[in-house]
């Protein structure tokens, strides 16, 4: 076949080949090829879209459309030798222009004969299909990004859900072995109270094994009281319900209580405990809770501390917050159990052959009320066998603004504030008139909401005090009565709600009822007394 740039002698066609081609169409390139590929025609159309004038282009091969690459790998003579055996091809492809730019076509080209079906060359017709490509490949990379995107969200989906099935599972593993280890926890000193009570009730024992008896349920009622009372502390923070009260506390009194409390458990492993205080600033924080605090982080450095060991005790300012630190030279800490220790039920050993008694709970507790203070508290150790330090920071709050608000709940009076208290249960209700009247109130009782609704028609208090959960008709429905159909002056009187029933839902209804106030069970007397005493004071 002759070289893709030499020319021929262009021969006329006959009438009829010619006929196949329309030379003014504009929308399709047609144009005639001799039997080797060479142009012998040329329309309108080829000449908008290959760039080519008649001139130019007739007498050169077709393989001018194909770049170099589309040379070596499409062949152009192949299409002519399938046209010519099968009478036509269609391809598509990208083509060249006279300006090197390329655009997608779409062609097909027909083998052509003439009457005595001798082959004459070919006709071929390209359409330019570049805008249906490009939107086609903006499609197809469309759906390859949100494949794409899909693929990754459900890979992250896998993991979340891989993740959440790997934390439920670890979640039962840690409630089995939570329940084994309490069913453990409260059984063992029950096996202990047991065994000595039906050795007691057999009678015969002498002055020593007595004593001996009382000493061992005393030990265990005391270490299952402490497991109770572990258990309910944990229930209270799981509700939301464990409250602390902070007040200006000495830390010196305070810690040595804790201290006091577990010596004899220290001196039965012949440890050290050494106190050292940097000062004796007052603390303002939850008294009892703190004690609790210290106690559950000196009782776990006794566990975790062998026979003549150390414990030491430091506490003191340092900038604005107030620190203690327990460190021992027991076990130590594993590196992986540090950023978990004081997650609930943790425990590096919860097998059945462990070492050392316990639930797992009091690190938890000790995070907990400290987070409730507003502090922090932390763990450290160097690794096993170098003992741990456990460190709780209390923030320092201004002093002289929690002053004035201390003298100013301390000096609350009550002196001529008519209250009306609301409560069926007679102790609650007896104690609550008794703390009034100290104060200089005058105080008339009602055992229940009908009671108290009759004694409204005739008496006008400064404030109402009603329990919530009462027979009959509760206190949410009892204020709707007063502030409905007992009369404008009533409708406004302040009204405090005082009631067990502590959660959000219960102060959410008890303001919408028309209560100002909702103070849970059991209160504080200093507490009541300062918020009756604002809401006379802003009446009157």
């Amino acid at each position: 076949m002759p070289g893709s740039e030499d020319k021929l002698p262009v021969e006329s066609l006959d009438a009829e080949s010619y006929r196949l081609l329309v030379s003014e169409v504009r929308d399709y390139a047609i144009f005639m090829l001799d039997p080797n590929g060479f142009i012998l025609s040329w329309n309108e159309g080829a000449k908008r879209l290959k760039g080519w004038t008649d001139g130019e282009i007739i007498g050169r091969h077709f393989s001018a459309f194909y770049s170099e690459e589309d040379k070596r790998s499409r062949k152009p003579e192949r299409e002519l030798e399938i046209a010519l055996k099968e009478g036509r091809v269609e391809d598509e492809g990208w083509r060249l222009r006279k300006d090197g730019t390329r655009f997608w076509a779409n062609v097909v080209i027909t083998a052509v004969y003439d009457n005595e079906g001798a082959h004459r060359g070919f006709a071929k017709v390209t359409r330019d299909l570049t805008e249906r490509k490009r939107t086609e490949e903006s499609a197809r990379a469309e759906l390859k990004r949100l494949v794409d995107e899909r693929t990754v969200e459900l890979a992250q989906a896998n993991a979340r859900l891989e993740k959440a099935n790997l934390d439920l599972h670890e979640a039962d593993r840690t409630k089995d072995e939570f329940l084994a280890i309490i069913s453990h926890e409260l059984r063992t000193p029950l096996t202990a109270i047991y065994g000595w009570v039906s050795l007691l009730q057999r009678g015969g024992a002498n002055e020593a094994k007595l004593g001996k008896a009382l000493a061992v349920i005393e030990r265990n009622v005391k270490a299952q009281t402490q497991l109770v009372d572990d258990l309910l502390s944990v229930s209270r923070i799981v509700t939301g319900k464990l409250k602390i009260i902070p007040a200006w506390t000495d830390p010196v009194a305070l810690i040595e209580t804790a201290v006091d409390s577990v010596r004899p458990a220290a001196s039965a492993k012949s440890i050290e405990l050494v106190v050292e205080p940097a000062n004796a600033e007052p603390i303002f924080a939850d008294t009892e809770r703190m004690q609790q605090v210290i106690y559950n982080l000196l009782t776990n450095a006794i566990k975790f501390t062998s026979k003549d060991g150390q414990i030491r005790v430091e506490f003191g300012r340092i900038g604005s917050q107030f620190q203690i630190s327990v460190s021992d030279s027991g076990e130590g800490i594993a590196p992986d159990m540090l950023p978990v220790i004081f997650n609930r039920f943790t425990q590096e050993d919860a097998s059945s052959t462990r070492r050392h008694a316990g639930m797992g709970l009091g690190l938890s507790i000790v995070r907990h009320i400290i987070e409730l203070h507003g502090g922090t508290a932390i763990a450290h150790s160097e690794g096993k066998g170098r003992g741990a330090t456990f460190i709780v920071r209390l923030p320092i709050p201004a002093v002289r603004v929690l002053d004035a608000e201390r003298r100013e709940k301390d000096s609350a009076t009550l002196n001529h504030v008519k209250v009306l208290a609301v409560e069926d249960d007679p102790d609650t209700a007896d104690m609550l008139c008794t703390a009034l009247e100290e104060y200089g109130a005058a105080v008339i009782a009602a055992n229940s909401a009908a009671e108290a609704l009759e004694i409204l028609k005739t008496y006008r208090p400064d404030i109402i005090l009603s329990d919530l959960g009462m027979p009959e008709m509760d206190g949410f429905e009892f204020m709707k009565k007063v502030r409905s159909e007992l009369g404008q002056d009533l409708a406004k009187t302040p009204a405090i709600a005082l009631s067990a029933f502590a959660g959000k839902d219960h102060r959410q209804r008890a303001i919408r009822s028309g209560y100002q106030e909702h103070l849970a069970k059991p209160v504080a007397i200093s507490d009541l007394i300062f918020l009756i005493s604002r809401f006379a004071h802003r009446a009157a």
